[in-house]
């Protein structure tokens, strides 16, 4: 029997343990957290100016999360908020670790003069927390 034989065994159960290992150098996870409605671009644009009715925009987008009404008594300003927050940790060889954090807040607003859409229009801020840039810590 060569010597190559043993060789060839010990390489290979080397290289079985190093990929179960593999696992455990490194690992992550990531949650997205949804509060509010959202209303999109698409379901804006449906709304047309001096035609679209209260009543449609109701059925249409639901009940929105606020009303404002205002004082000349003929205007309401409705708003659908909606905000979106991911993140994500990650850790490497059990000794660093870093983040990352995403925020998304909007609003649909819709302004109404005597039942009928004067103006509709998107309102929406993105906020990055991004931790992982050169800021790894070390794990406790």
């Amino acid at each position: 029997m060569s010597n190559r034989a043993p060789r060839a065994v010990a390489a290979c159960a080397g290289v079985l343990v190093l990929a179960t290992l593999a696992g455990c150098l490194a690992s992550g996870n990531s949650s997205t957290t949804v509060s509010g409605r959202y209303v999109g671009p698409e379901t804006i644009s449906r709304i047309e100016p001096g035609v679209t009715t209260r009543e449609w925009v109701q059925a249409t987008l639901g009940e929105p999360t606020s009303r404002t009404a205002l004082s000349d008594g003929r205007t309401e300003v409705w708003r659908w908020e909606h905000r979106s927050v991911s993140s994500s940790r990650a850790t490497a060889l059990l000794l660093v670790r870093g983040s990352n954090r995403h925020e998304r807040v909007g609003a649909a607003i819709v302004e109404i003069v005597d039942g009928v859409v004067t103006r509709a229009w998107i309102d929406a801020t993105e906020v990055e927390a991004d931790c992982d840039s050169g800021s790894w810590t070390m794990a406790d």
